[in-house]
């Protein structure tokens, strides 16, 4: 069983041999595995929205330096 997860374009794609299927001696695994990708794909879903937080603090932060750094530049 394998899982390939393209993170651009948000596909997924499983390959699942003849092993896992039907009366396979793995089969038992087969839900396993779907669902360790699901817990994965959400784990994936607040990691992005984590580094949307901190790009967002860091757009604030640079905002905040140049506004800093304009009002010390200007003549009092």
């Amino acid at each position: 069983m394998h899982t390939i997860i393209n993170l651009i374009d948000g596909d997924i794609t499983n390959e699942v041999g003849s092993q896992f299927l039907g009366s396979g001696p793995y089969t038992e695994l087969r839900e396993f595995h779907l669902t360790q990708v699901k817990e994965s794909r959400e784990i994936m879903l607040k990691n992005i929205e984590s580094l949307q937080k901190l790009y967002g603090f860091f757009l604030e932060i640079m905002k905040s330096r140049k506004t800093s750094q304009q009002s010390l530049s200007r003549p009092q």
